[in-house]
């Protein structure tokens, strides 16, 4: 929710190999869940000053 995107899950590679398929499986999940249609509306929400500027 902060911008990063590659590097976060690169990251967490290195300690829990399995990672990149646990996201697979629960992100939709997540994503409905939450009322969300897209990944992309939950990129840079934890930081206001990017979400005030997706709107200019």
């Amino acid at each position: 929710m902060a911008g990063a995107t590659a590097v976060q899950m690169g990251t967490a590679c290195f300690s829990h190999p399995s990672a990149p398929i646990q996201l697979i499986d629960d992100l939709q999940s997540w994503l409905d869940a939450n009322g969300c249609t897209s990944i992309s509306d939950i990129v840079g929400v934890a930081n206001p000053r990017f979400a005030a500027n997706q709107g200019a």
